[in-house]
């Protein structure tokens, strides 16, 4: 398991690089066609990285809202919430996992859980 962990966390490194060279590519050619020069090469590299940054922070909070999570009632699913923190209790979910030092902890707790609602047409 922990292999498999480590090899997403490659293939994400990866992705954001190459999202990264993407969009500052494209900047560069559109700076080459505008003639800008240096000046636009760095403000290529600097949107390249702020857009990669943003996209990986924020990716999490795009996908709840376009699946329209909301937190599960506690009182509605109080099976669900049951069944989250017998297996948070078990080992099988850790209640609190932190990634590094660097990053934010991540809860996963009954209180976290999500559900989605179904889009009208």
């Amino acid at each position: 398991m922990y292999e498999q962990i480590s090899a997403n966390k490659r293939r994400t490194a990866v992705m954001i690089l190459l999202f990264a060279l993407l969009i500052a590519g494209v900047v560069v050619v559109i700076n080459y066609v505008a003639g800008y020069g240096t000046v636009g090469v760095v403000v290529a590299v600097i949107v390249a990285g702020t857009a990669s940054l943003v996209s990986y922070y924020n990716s999490d909070k795009v996908a709840l809202a376009m699946s329209r999570a909301r937190p599960a009632d506690p009182k509605e699913y109080a099976r669900y919430h049951n069944l989250v923190e017998g297996l948070c209790i078990s080992g099988v979910f850790p209640s609190r996992v932190s990634t590094s030092s660097t990053t934010r902890r991540r809860t996963r707790s009954p209180q976290a859980a999500t559900r989605s609602t179904p889009r009208s047409p």
